[in-house]
């Protein structure tokens, strides 16, 4: 019998009470240099915006997914005309629709590819195209992995997914290899939470990964603990650079037939809550804030924490207004964000 999993993913995570047991941030003792910065507002905010839910920077765009937009679910911000916003993406079963995009990454310089969860289906959307009204999304491969969550594409015609596996956290597979790989497993705090099921340990320690624009390296971030993975990837392999592991997520497990979930306490605090990247570095959004105490303001940070691609810390920076997502420019001189005005506004921060 197939095993059903609630998917208890971060936008709508369910929590239960316990005992005080707040997580101090040690994020902060490997970063020397900080910089404070002040939010300036952008013309596009006359746009309405449903709630943003990712947003990745591709050829001097900005790719927002609004799954309560009543305007499409994506939305490309021209940077070079803010009153340029293009609104595209139908919800549905058809050719050219989606059920739930759950996933954005870097094709290439010009494109996206997106991947259905639902579907099972990495679509690419090309920039250009979007601009000049084509809206024909290709299918670049359609994922038979039971439990795969997310699909990245690598340089080197394979693909990276992650997922509830029973044996492993990531797969690589695609023509580029003979056979498909497996790799590591899900964080675990000791002896005793590494006997809890890889699948049902891996719902606890959700995150984002975002591939670099060469498509030969990884980053993935833990939404509940002080947790981020660097990885780079070749021909045949995936091998880890450097990781992080401050601390670890406070949890239960619940397994009733073939139902199972891992809620988590709602002490426990938010750490990254989204990631912008450059060809350069790695941009994480830190939240530390849990929802027992602040509500749905554990979604929102002010600190970034910023490392290069091989995982060394190289500066924090201090935002003057909560936000909620975050991407950059290709050159490091603008990280463009989302945040609650109360509605959601899309602004930016000057870094150079």
């Amino acid at each position: 019998m197939k095993l059903k999993y609630i998917f208890i993913f971060f936008i709508s995570i369910v929590f239960y009470s316990c005992e005080n047991n707040k997580i101090n941030s040690r994020l902060d003792n490997l970063f020397t240099s900080k910089v404070f910065l002040e939010y300036e507002k952008m013309s596009s905010n006359n746009y309405i915006w449903g709630t943003p839910m990712d947003m990745l920077y591709c050829d001097s765009a900005i790719m927002v997914f609004d799954e309560k937009s009543e305007n499409g679910l994506f939305h490309l911000v021209n940077l070079n005309n803010l009153d340029s916003i293009y609104d595209f993406g139908k919800k549905g079963q058809g050719i050219d629709e989606f059920l739930m995009p759950f996933d954005f990454q870097l094709f290439n310089k010009k494109t996206i590819s997106v991947y259905d969860l639902y579907k099972k289906t990495l679509s690419v959307l090309s920039i250009p195209e979007i601009k000049t009204g084509i809206r024909n999304y290709s299918i670049l491969i359609k994922d038979t992995i039971p439990g795969t969550i997310k699909v990245l594409p690598t340089a080197f015609n394979t693909f990276v997914s992650l997922g509830f596996y029973e044996d492993c956290m990531f797969r690589l597979w695609g023509s580029g290899l003979i056979e498909e790989k497996k790799y590591a497993e899900y964080p675990y705090r000791d002896k005793k939470e590494q006997q809890i099921a890889n699948n049902l340990r891996g719902m606890a320690y959700q995150g984002i990964i975002r591939v670099n624009s060469n498509m030969n390296k990884f980053v993935y971030a833990v939404n509940t603990s002080e947790i981020i993975y660097f990885y780079k990837m070749d021909t045949v392999d995936i091998s880890l650079i450097k990781k992080y592991e401050m601390n670890y997520p406070v949890y239960k497990t619940q397994v009733d037939g073939d139902m199972r979930a891992a809620p988590i306490s709602s002490l426990n605090n938010s750490t990254f809550i989204s990631l912008g990247t450059s060809p350069q570095y790695v941009y994480a959004l830190y939240s530390g804030k849990n929802f027992k105490e602040k509500g749905l303001e554990a979604l929102t940070g002010t600190i970034i924490y910023v490392f290069d691609w091989n995982g060394n810390a190289v500066k924090k920076y201090e935002l003057n207004i909560p936000v909620t997502l975050i991407s950059v420019d290709d050159e490091d001189k603008v990280l463009y964000a989302f945040s609650n005005m109360p509605d959601p506004e899309l602004i930016k921060f000057k870094l150079k």
